[in-house]
């Protein structure tokens, strides 16, 4: 739409001198900058003042979609449900967890539920980011940190929830990390360098003693994390660049010990690691690069002793199609998450049965493993999202497949997900090459001439997997139809994909 006439030129912000002449912009706080924002706000507002009936209308229709107040899916961990809950005008959710119902439903019992933690509170008005939010093994103690400067430099706490009693752990340069052994008494977290990288891994107990660094990573390329084993029966220390990784181990009940490496890193070669059971045996689960750029699935014996490369055994073989994008373990069964055809595909493996493929109703979706709940156990929790139907949590039984829907994320006023007709094209680039798109439209507007949204990314090997809006109901409504580009950089097509739209060929 074309500027009124009254609205005078947009404003140009000065060059300085030196090699970046606006680097005084990073300034966010003088009067320079500050004069220099409100001069722009100015000139949209002008530049907009015809628009101003219609953008007060989107905002409404958008915010008359949009369920303020939610209660978030309980998991089951244990003797407890642990969930959080929205209320209107609060700007972060409350953590929350009621004892576990008998019946092993996920009802919450609001008469018995225990206030975990209160962001609100905590915020006090000011920047807030909760990093970890880490109940320990015992559900005695929580243990959380909180950025407050908007820096991504974390302080630590440790909460008692038997009386309540938190304390801050007095260690400088966190990167928000909390990792707890099976001890509940002993903590893991990772130090910043002066580049924001987490470098150095720290153990300390809860007795007081002072923290002791356990790992030194003084590479710049590797950043350093921390995590359990789906098993909970070990530690991982995973080291990552671009390109190669490195993975330490450690029995979760000797917290004490020192980590060991499992594969020495060689350049190139990435891996990551899980502990499990397979066959009934305790097994260490590697994902791995070595034998292809689409990853294959390795398995070694836990004889008490870290396996070598030799003791590796391949359990799904790479493959030039399908990319091997990750693992999730259960007591009974191994859940790949798969990536074919430019779509997203959880292959379940259970123990005893022949191995299956999740089927959902849409062309063009998003999907992935959103929580393996407790490891024995006999389902696992999918989060599902189309352009046309909003973020479902499914319960799927592992070893039959049956889904149900738990939670669908709401739309308020009327919605009809079969109203808009979502697909999945392919389009020819110039080379011949056949790059996916992923569209919506409303289902009236078929086959006729409509405006069009494309929307394309394809960086750092990223997919970028359909998702439902609500804001993107309006444009379907007034006939607008939404598209994808799926293009070369992206992961949607595996590793030859993201190599084919980077360096030389971006």
């Amino acid at each position: 739409m074309p500027v009124s006439a009254h609205v005078t030129s947009a404003p140009i912000a000065r060059k300085a001198e030196g090699p970046d002449p606006y680097a005084w912009l990073q300034e966010r706080d003088t009067d320079a900058v500050l004069d220099y924002l409100k001069a722009e706000n100015s000139y949209q507002e002008a530049a907009l003042a015809d628009q101003a009936a219609l953008r007060e209308t989107l905002f409404q229709e958008i915010k008359g979609r949009i369920l303020e107040t939610d209660l978030s899916l309980p998991s089951p961990w244990g003797p407890y449900l642990y969930y959080t809950r929205t209320t209107a005008g609060d700007e972060y959710a409350r953590h929350y967890r009621c004892p576990r119902p008998a019946d092993d439903s996920l009802s919450v019992d609001e008469s018995q539920e225990q206030l975990l933690l209160d962001p609100n509170e905590l915020a006090k008005g000011g920047f807030f980011s909760l990093g970890a939010f880490s109940i320990s093994p015992d559900h005695q103690r929580l243990a959380y940190s909180l950025d407050t400067s908007g820096e991504e430099v974390y302080t630590l706490f440790v909460k008692e929830l038997s009386s309540g009693k938190v304390s801050e752990l007095a260690f400088a340069d966190c990167d928000g990390s909390m990792t707890w052994a099976n001890d509940s008494l002993t903590l893991f977290f990772g130090e910043l360098d002066d580049t924001h990288r987490p470098h150095k891994l720290f153990r300390y107990r809860l007795d007081g003693t002072a923290a002791e660094e356990v790992f030194h990573e003084p590479d710049g390329r590797f950043f350093l994390h921390c995590y359990r084993s789906s098993s909970e029966k070990q530690l991982l220390l995973s080291l990552g660049s671009k390109t190669t990784s490195e993975v330490w181990v450690l029995d979760a009940a000797q917290p004490q010990q020192a980590f060991t490496c499992l594969a020495p890193r060689v350049e190139h070669h990435e891996y990551d690691v899980d502990h499990g059971l397979l066959d009934g045996q305790w097994t260490w689960f590697i994902r791995s690069n070595r034998d292809g750029i689409n990853f294959a699935l390795y398995q070694a014996p836990d004889l008490g002793t870290v396996p070598s490369q030799a003791d590796w055994q391949n359990l799904i073989p790479h493959s030039d199609s399908v990319m091997l994008e990750g693992l999730s373990l259960n007591s009974s069964a191994m859940t790949l998450s798969l990536r074919e055809g430019g779509l997203p595909i959880i292959e379940v493996h259970p123990e005893g049965l022949p191995a299956y493929r999740v089927q959902l109703p849409d062309a063009a979706y998003s999907l992935h493993v959103q929580n393996s709940l407790e490891f024995v156990s006999q389902r696992i929790r999918l989060r599902y999202e189309a352009l046309n139907r909003p973020a479902q949590i499914r319960q799927l039984e592992l070893a039959g497949g049956a889904q149900k829907v738990l939670k669908e994320t709401p739309v308020l006023g009327v919605f009809d997900p079969d109203a808009y007709v979502s697909q999945r094209l392919w389009a020819t680039a110039a080379d011949g090459t056949q790059v996916p798109i992923s569209l919506v439209i409303k289902r009236e507007a078929l086959g006729q001439p409509a405006p069009l949204y494309l929307y394309g990314y394809g960086a750092y090997g990223e997919s970028l997997d359909p998702w439902f809006s609500h804001a993107r109901l309006s444009l379907l409504e007034r006939g607008v139809a939404f598209a994808i580009a799926h293009v070369r950089g992206g992961g949607e097509l595996g590793e030859a994909w993201y190599r084919a739209g980077k360096q030389e060929h971006k």
